[in-house]
């Protein structure tokens, strides 16, 4: 039999009252229709567009009612506050519970004694809050020096900051480049800061040091900055370009020509310097006159040096031979060419060019040979 309309009780009770067993749920259900579901023995109602498994759903899915009993004990003293122990609890079914995966993971393989758990007892406010209770102030070391150089002091963020800083200083830090042409001064730098020069020219002012392309100019002190007369003594230059500052500080045209080079830099070797000396021929060295020269063993080969003539016209009874050994310190022989036998006759050293021989018969054409020596 359908019922059309609705039916009051006048809050009588409906004794017997099966609900409609269904396999499944009916079609087109209203707000409060129930059934009770033959798959998996559960009584549903449709509320708020679903239906609700009345054998777990309470008040808002929250536990209403607990007894005590079976492991668990409940202190209500407070009532707005009560206080449920279980000794063990099996949970077999949560609904209405979530939890992201990095949560779960958050407490994974996490185990802690009593004592452990104690610390969190009571927090109710910021977790540093809690930390800053249990350390205890004394522990704290604000002391930018660290100069207690303790084991149980811990050092603060600020602390560390400050003896950091303090500590490291005068490392090579790079700043930029710069432009020397128009000769700029020094900039403030703290030690350790580093230039590279770009263009050429002077750092330091108009009297500064000459720069490079490629140099690099390094503070070795912090300073204020200026010219190279205020704070020059505390850069220093690093010449990148080597053959460029060879040819400025030696004069040179050239160092890719060698005797170019060479001819630039020497320095003539005298009595009283060193220096670079040319050695000289035998030739050079016979003639006894020249003071820039050195001689060789070679060149002293013929020293005493020696000179030979042949001399007679089967006229001349006066003849002079000429030697050019600029002395008149020289040892004269006259001897027959034919058998080498020693001739004597007059010998004058006239000059230290010349030795004059005179003879009271004049000799035949090339019948005399004449040694000088000197």
């Amino acid at each position: 039999m359908k019922i059309l309309s609705n039916v009051n009780f006048s809050k009588n009770e409906a004794q017997n009252l099966v609900v409609g067993p269904l396999a499944s749920a009916p079609s087109s259900p209203i707000e409060g229709q129930i059934y009770y579901d033959t798959t998996d023995d559960t009584i549903y109602v449709w509320a708020n567009g679903a239906w609700l498994d009345l054998g777990v759903q309470g008040s808002s899915g929250v536990v209403e009612t607990i007894v005590a009993g079976n492991n668990i004990d409940v202190d209500a003293t407070d009532p707005a506050n009560p206080i449920v122990a279980v000794e063990t609890l099996t949970v077999t079914d949560i609904s209405d519970l979530t939890a992201s995966a990095a949560e779960l993971n958050t407490l994974d393989g996490i185990t802690a004694s009593v004592t452990e758990l104690n610390y969190t007892d009571g927090v109710t406010s910021a977790i540093q809050t809690q930390l800053d209770a249990k350390l205890p102030s004394s522990y704290l070391d604000t002391d930018g020096t660290l100069a207690a150089n303790s084991d149980v002091k811990i050092a603060s963020q600020k602390a560390v900051k400050t003896y950091v800083d303090a500590s490291v200083t005068g490392l090579l830090e790079f700043k930029g480049s710069t432009d020397a042409s128009s000769n700029p001064n020094y900039p403030a730098a703290s030690k350790g800061d580093a230039y590279v020069v770009s263009v050429a020219g002077k750092v330091g002012g108009a009297s500064g040091k000459n720069v490079e392309v490629g140099d690099m100019y390094i503070a070795t002190a912090d300073n204020a900055g200026g010219t190279e007369a205020s704070v020059g003594t505390s850069w220093t230059v690093l010449e990148h370009n080597l053959v460029g500052a060879l040819l400025s500080s030696n004069n040179l045209s050239d160092v890719a020509n060698a005797a170019t080079a060479f001819s630039n830099i020497k320095q003539a070797a005298t009595a009283s310097a060193t220096g670079v000396v040319e050695l000289a021929t035998q030739a050079e060295a016979e003639t006894r006159t020249d003071t820039t020269r050195a001689v060789t063993p070679e060149g002293l080969a013929n020293f005493p040096v020696k000179k030979t003539f042949t001399i007679g016209d089967n006229s001349a009874t006066q003849i002079d031979v000429t030697h050019s050994l600029g002395t008149k310190e020289v040892i004269t022989q006259v001897r027959q060419a034919s058998d080498d036998a020693v001739v004597e006759c007059d010998i004058t050293n006239f000059s230290t060019t010349v030795v004059r021989l005179n003879f009271a018969v004049a000799p035949a054409t090339n019948a005399l040979k004449v040694v000088v020596m000197g």
